[in-house]
């Protein structure tokens, strides 16, 4: 039996993204191997996965750890120099994305691989057809936790609030504390659709009533909506943070945000029928090109053979 012991590094810092990472490698686990999820790492375990490896003195090995963020970070908590000491101990590093990867070949490290987020299929399934605009109003979707921080790019959202018509352009905001970007695109006149909580089990449904996912984040290791949004035919606004570079082709399956004139690409949606359904088309065209959850973690699970093959 191979034994990989999941480190979380904390005992007072819950995180959504570890628990359903481990959950879902926990499920699809082959039957020679069996996980755990500790604070501590555990010695007696053949193979340490770390989530958190800044939190620790060293680095158990034989070791992975899942780079989460962006390494160009500029939180003190999260900047790069406090994980590159962690980093170069590590046996092998899973990168959600090529930046990531690149940042690390920079830096001469060289036992990384990229291995994005995946689709939950059963949620997100590959559509028969590609959507369809039909007029009305855009209806943008934002699918986050708003962090006080504003890592999410939440001033962004508020100067969009200035810029857009109400008459031409909607919100579905899905996520924890978005009631406060909720009152504020009120205040403005717009439409807004609010799910601070809700079951994963119906996301499919709500992204199924937006236009665009806008992705507006200042850095990001994921974010996991882009592949939910492309996996389902969505097209996706987005700044060229995280997986957005590997994923989204500018006038193909979305827009990529450029720093200067984003609000102007937004606009240029506005009485553009045909390239909303051109988005539509190129996204659905390769929504059933993104791998889906149990792709994914059968990857982790090579990594792990090929670590003790070594």
């Amino acid at each position: 039996m191979i034994t990989v012991n999941h480190v979380l590094s904390s005992r007072i810092h819950p995180s959504q993204i570890f628990e359903d990472l481990y959950r879902r490698s926990e499920t699809l686990a082959p039957d020679n191997f069996a996980l755990s999820k500790t604070s501590v790492a555990d010695r007696k375990a053949m193979i340490r996965h770390y989530h958190r490896p800044h939190r620790e003195r060293r680095l158990m090995g034989p070791s992975i750890v899942t780079m989460h963020h962006d390494p160009l970070e500029t939180y003190p908590f999260l900047k790069a120099d406090l994980f590159l000491p962690k980093w170069h101990q590590a046996s092998k590093i899973i990168c959600l994305n090529s930046t990531q990867k690149q940042f690390l070949d920079g830096h001469n490290i060289k036992s990384s691989v990229v291995i994005p987020h995946g689709v939950d299929r059963d949620v997100f399934p590959v559509p028969e057809k590609p959507r369809e605009f039909l007029g009305g109003k855009i209806v943008l979707g934002v699918v986050s936790k708003r962090y006080p921080r504003g890592i999410k790019g939440e001033a962004r959202l508020l100067s969009l609030f200035d810029a857009l018509d109400a008459k031409k352009f909607s919100f579905i905001f899905l996520g924890e504390d978005r009631w406060q970007d909720t009152v504020k695109a009120l205040e403005k006149g717009f439409e807004v659709e609010c799910y601070e909580t809700l079951p994963y089990t119906l996301y499919g449904e709500v992204y199924a009533k937006m236009s665009a996912l806008l992705i507006l984040s200042e850095f990001e290791g994921g974010p996991a909506c882009l592949p939910e949004a492309l996996g389902s035919g969505l097209p996706v606004l987005a700044r060229p943070v995280g997986m957005v570079p590997d994923w989204v082709v500018n006038h193909s399956n979305g827009l990529i945000l450029s720093e200067l004139d984003w609000i102007e690409q937004i606009m240029s949606l506005v009485n553009n029928e045909r390239l909303l359904n051109t988005l539509n088309q190129g996204a659905f065209e390769g929504a059933h090109s993104y791998p889906s959850w149990q792709e994914v973690i059968s990857r982790h699970y090579a990594v792990y053979r090929e670590l003790l093959s070594q």
